[in-house]
C-alpha cells in the first residue's frame, strides 16, 4: 500500500506571511480518500526596518 499526503498552503499576497488557506489531501493507492480544505485569517504583521 502506497500513501501520502499533499499540502497546498496558499497566501493572498506575493509573501508568505500572508496566509490565506490550506488545503491537505491523503492519497491512498493513487485514490484520494480524504480532502481537508480551510481558510485562514491572517493576523497584520507590524512592518520592521
Amino acid at each position: 500500500m502506497s500513501s501520502f499526503v499533499a499540502v497546498d498552503f496558499e497566501t493572498a499576497q506575493p509573501t508568505r506571511y500572508s496566509p490565506c488557506a490550506i488545503e491537505m489531501v491523503k492519497v491512498v493507492d493513487g485514490v484520494i480518500t480524504q480532502r481537508i480544505f480551510t481558510l485562514i485569517r491572517s493576523i497584520k504583521q507590524k512592518k520592521t526596518n
